[in-house]
């Protein structure tokens, strides 16, 4: 019983750790370090920094230019939280997805997983 309890402690304690938002760190990607920066402050960052009703504008000066348009013509754009690349290509990743009003402010905003 008690190493199945040590097991259990320690592949619990080796997933991402959640930390604060921080938009200076959330902007700073350098090549594919998205989950390393981004994905620790993404609970925070949905819990407590981004708002249904916030312009485009705000979103930008929190988040930094988006990575991805992910269809301009639902005004839904993107972030890469995480992206795995086998040789060339994209074969996986999680992004965060925010759809815009028609007038350009936050409606909704979602975690998207996907595979190739």
């Amino acid at each position: 019983m008690k190493k199945y309890l040590i097991l259990l402690l320690l592949i619990s304690s080796c997933g991402i750790q959640d930390k604060p938002f921080d938009s200076k760190t959330w902007q700073a990607i350098d090549g594919n370090n998205f989950s390393e920066l981004r994905e620790p402050m993404i609970n925070d960052l949905m819990k407590n920094h981004l708002h249904k009703g916030m312009s485009y504008n705000e979103v930008i000066k929190l988040l930094g230019h988006p990575d991805i348009f992910v269809d301009k013509s639902k005004k839904e754009i993107g972030y890469i939280l995480y992206l795995k690349i086998d040789c060339i290509d994209d074969v996986a990743g999680t992004d965060l997805l925010i759809k815009l009003s028609k007038d350009s402010l936050l409606q909704s905003f979602r975690i998207n997983k996907w595979k190739k």
